[in-house]
């Protein structure tokens, strides 16, 4: 049976929700890991030279990129 409009709103609202909630978990992840990036000496940082990104630099420990 196909669903009522009734319930096609109930579940958008619901599935709206739910993608703020994790939009917000998503932020605060990010949040983390730049907290860790400034805690981190980066002392296993390895630069590479990438035509798309020269002189660009990888930490192995925390995973910066830069």
């Amino acid at each position: 049976m196909p669903m009522t409009i009734e319930e096609i709103r109930a579940r958008y609202k619901e599935c709206a929700a739910k993608l703020r909630d994790l939009k917000t978990q998503i932020e605060h992840a990010n949040i983390d890991f730049q907290h860790l990036y400034l805690e981190c000496p980066h002392p296993d940082k390895h630069y590479y030279n990438d035509p798309r990104d020269p002189g660009g630099a990888h930490c192995e420990d925390c995973g910066k990129v830069w």
